[in-house]
């Protein structure tokens, strides 16, 4: 490693070069440019679809609610079972034209 003496004494009581004032009174071209442009976000469909069910979730009524946790249960203990009749006639009224 090379340590050279540039003639900088940092106790020094001379200045020594002119400073110049960090603020700027008049603006830059470019300046105008930043101010006009605009943030802009990009939500994908997926995200979209997510708070979707979020609100929907958080609007639900207990008895909702209640419903669906019995349903989830039912699901993950393996006893629910597709009501297939139902299931098919709400299909058929679907499709209907």
């Amino acid at each position: 490693m090379k340590i050279e003496n540039n003639s900088i004494n940092p106790l020094s009581s001379k200045k020594t070069e002119e400073t110049r004032s960090v603020e700027q009174t008049h603006s830059r071209p470019d300046a105008k440019r930043v101010d006009r442009s605009r943030d802009k976000m990009e939500i994908s469909e997926s995200a979209r679809l997510l708070a979707k069910a979020r609100v929907a979730l958080s609007e639900m009524s207990e008895t909702e609610t209640a419903k669906l946790d019995e349903l989830q249960r039912s699901i993950k203990s393996g006893n629910y079972s597709v009501p297939v009749e139902e299931l098919a006639q709400k299909m058929m009224r679907f499709f209907k034209p």
